[in-house]
């Protein structure tokens, strides 16, 4: 690219040079034979020599731009594909790996994406069904292939015309061609936020294992206990009134990281659920008890032997176990299938370079947070900063200084503002924090200290050799502050404009790095 360049330049003084030598040829290079040089041609082609390094020079100043222009598209080219193969990665190998059947779908309730699980479980494609409306789908295609097809297109449609609350229940599969009988539980809630929100996602589990062994529990308590030994979910039989375990299968005590059943026999059942769940367990199991309610149902956070906690869906009922009234508690552990939501929500809401919000979620909150304001008579203050010598950086020191550099400004930002203060990547060298409830002298007052914490921790790295010294003539941090006044009729978008301003008269300022609106 650099040799490309030196090329363009070389064109560039082309014109120039031809004009150079014929003058050198004619020995005009002296006072008399440059007079007499010039007076030998007319003023026809004198214009049209310097036209010729007129020419010439603006052919090499436009193959530079254009060279610089490639370029520059080849790197957002380059950072674009970056990031969809980060996406690609989460969805193919993560949630396309898991045995969940998951369902999104778009504000219009059209099919945005399934995992191969659903497609196994349903007998679909996903080539087929994605950009589908799934009202349509489960009138053509799904219903049918339910028990009980009707109600639950009752069920699924509720949740679209009322995309409000989470639903839950279980559902029957029926043996086809291509597809195994198995019986569903159905679980989805409406997307608040992100790409799709507005629409809904749905989670299928596989609960054929719970339901044949629930089956055979009233046939058997013999070949209950052969299928409880064998379920992947963890299974717990709870004396009444005593309160304490009789029973619990391998995978219970697996999945709160016990070898033997034996120690947790004779416990209650409270002791492995985390203190802030156990009221609200202990009341639904005690009402269970006494026949209060026929089922018992809730995700918690359990406790495992070594004093960590996890996630378990618990599902409770009466039963009898040997003569004895007793509650019967399966539970499937959902750590795993919650990390991933809340991963999945992380990376729609939050900058993938530097862990800080992103402009999307900006964009979401600002419209609450100014009514807050305007309820609460309250300023919002703005610090708009930019990064100084972000291109000069990469250019001189490669794009991995460039990415560190906006990771620890990122890291500062959040070191010098309250917990209340959102900080966000606003662009691609720019960051905005939000600061409620702030006026703006004290918002000025946070500017100043974030730019003494940001010199620190340049100074900082350079004496323990993770940047170069070279660095720190090279980098510099721009800031404005701009507030917002309860019931100030202009719209958010000007107010962040006068703080872009100010930022911009501080670029302007040597030795000045921040201006007020």
């Amino acid at each position: 690219m650099r040799l490309r360049r030196i090329a363009y330049c070389f064109i560039a003084l082309a014109g120039l040079a031809v004009n150079l030598v014929s003058l050198i040829v004619a020995g005009a290079f002296t006072p008399s034979g440059i007079l007499h040089y010039i007076s030998e041609f007319s003023p026809f082609v004198l214009a049209v020599r310097l036209t010729i390094v007129i020419l010439f020079a603006l052919v090499g100043y436009l193959l530079l731009r254009y060279d610089h222009l490639l370029t520059t598209r080849k790197q957002a080219e380059e950072r674009l594909r970056e990031s969809e193969e980060r996406f690609r990665s989460l969805t193919n190998d993560v949630l396309d790996s898991s045995a969940v059947g998951i369902f999104i779908l778009d504000a219009d309730f059209k099919v945005a994406w399934i995992n191969r699980a659903l497609e196994r479980y349903f007998g679909l494609s996903r080539q087929h069904i994605i950009g589908k409306d799934k009202r349509t789908l489960i009138r053509e295609n799904i219903k049918g292939i339910f028990e009980d097809g009707e109600g639950f297109a009752e069920k699924v449609f509720s949740t679209y015309d009322n995309n409000t609350y989470i639903e839950n229940f279980e559902c029957h599969v029926l043996a086809s061609q291509g597809r195994e009988e198995r019986w569903l539980e159905h679980w989805s809630q409406p997307i608040r936020s992100g790409l799709y929100a507005g629409g809904r996602i749905e989670h299928y589990t596989d609960i054929t294992a719970r339901k044949r062994m629930e089956e055979a529990l009233a046939e058997s308590e013999e070949k209950y206990r052969t299928l409880a030994e064998a379920a992947t979910e963890g299974i717990t039989i709870i004396g009444v009134p005593d309160g304490e375990i009789k029973y619990a299968n391998p995978a219970c005590t697996q999945s709160v990281g016990y070898e033997d059943s034996e120690e947790m026999l004779g416990r209650n059942p409270l002791d492995f659920i985390a203190p802030e769940d156990r009221e609200q367990v202990g009341k639904g199991l005690r009402e269970l008890a006494r026949g209060g309610l026929e089922k018992f149902e809730q995700t918690v956070r359990t406790l495992t032997k070594d004093g960590q906690t996890k996630s378990h869906e618990l599902r409770a009922v009466r039963i009898q176990y040997q003569g004895e009234p007793a509650v019967l508690v399966t539970g499937r552990d959902v750590t795993e299938i919650r990390r991933l939501w809340e991963e999945l929500n992380r990376q729609l809401l939050h900058d993938s370079l530097t862990g800080v919000y992103n402009r999307r979620y900006f964009n979401e909150t600002i419209i609450q947070e100014i009514k807050r304001a305007d309820r609460y008579e309250h300023h919002t203050s703005f610090v708009m900063g930019d990064m100084d010598g972000l291109k000069a950086v990469n250019d001189n020191f490669g794009h991995l200084v460039g990415d560190q550099i906006l990771q620890g400004i990122a890291g500062v930002l959040e070191r010098s503002v309250r917990a209340a203060d959102m900080v966000i990547r606003y662009g691609g060298d720019e960051f905005l924090v939000v600061m409620p409830e702030t006026p703006e002298d004290q918002a000025q007052a946070a500017a100043s200290r974030i730019e003494q914490n940001l010199a620190d921790w340049l100074t900082e790295q350079v004496k323990i050799g993770a940047l170069q010294p070279d660095v720190l003539a090279q980098v510099g941090f721009s800031m404005g502050v701009a507030s917002y006044q309860p019931g100030e009729e202009r719209a958010v978008e000007e107010v962040i404009a006068r703080a872009d301003e100010a930022m911009y008269r501080a670029k302007q300022v040597k030795g000045r790095p921040l201006a007020s609106a």
